[in-house]
C-alpha cells in the first residue's frame, strides 16, 4: 500500500493536467500543450490554421474536406482530455495539413503554410514522450473501505481486519 501511495504525486505539486486516475496524463499533456502553443506562435505560417474555416468565407470547403480540423479545435480537445497518446494527437495535426493539401491547388500559399507547419510540428513532436494514458482502478474488496490518506493506509495495514487489494487496469 505504501508503495502505491508513494507513486502518486501529491496534488499540491501537480500541474493543471495532473490526475490520480489517468496515469501518464500530466507528462503527456504538458508536452502536447507546449507543442500547440509553439505551433500557434509560429505566426508567419499558423494563421490559416488557428480556427475553423468559415463556410461564409470559403463556401465549398466542406464539400471537399469532410473531416475539418484546426489548432483551436485541437486546443479544445486537449482541454477536454480527448487525446490518449502522442500518435492520437499527431493524427489530428496531420489531418490539418492533409486538408490544406486536399483543398488548395499546387503552388498555393496555404499549401506552403501547411508544409512549414508540418515540418515544425514534426520537430516539436520529437520532444513529446511516447506515453499512452491508462486508467487506474482501485478495486475494493467486499466489506473493506478505501483509505483516504496515508495515515489511514498505515492503520489499515496494522489492523486484523484484512488487506485492501489494489489493481491497475488499462483501457483504450
Amino acid at each position: 500500500m505504501r508503495a502505491l501511495l508513494a507513486e502518486v504525486r501529491p496534488s499540491s505539486t501537480r500541474s493543471k493536467w495532473g490526475s490520480e486516475s489517468r496515469v501518464g496524463q500530466e507528462e503527456l499533456y504538458e508536452a502536447l500543450e507546449k507543442v500547440l502553443n509553439e505551433l500557434k506562435a509560429y505566426k508567419e505560417h499558423s494563421y490559416p490554421f488557428l480556427t475553423k474555416v468559415q463556410k461564409k468565407d470559403v463556401p465549398d470547403y466542406y464539400d471537399v474536406v469532410k473531416r475539418p480540423m484546426d489548432l483551436g479545435t485541437m486546443s479544445k480537445n486537449l482541454k477536454n482530455l480527448q487525446y490518449i497518446s502522442k500518435s492520437h494527437f499527431a493524427q489530428d495535426l496531420n489531418l490539418i495539413w492533409a486538408n490544406a493539401h486536399a483543398y488548395n491547388p499546387k503552388g498555393s500559399i496555404f499549401r506552403a503554410h501547411a508544409d512549414a507547419m508540418r515540418d515544425r510540428a514534426e520537430e516539436l513532436l520529437k520532444a513529446v514522450p511516447d506515453i499512452k494514458i491508462t486508467v487506474r482502478i482501485v478495486a475494493r474488496m467486499q466489506g473493506y473501505e478505501e483509505p483516504q490518506a496515508a495515515e489511514a493506509a498505515d492503520a489499515d495495514e496494522e489492523s486484523d481486519e484484512g488487506e485492501m487489494r489494489n489493481s491497475s487496469c488499462c483501457f483504450f
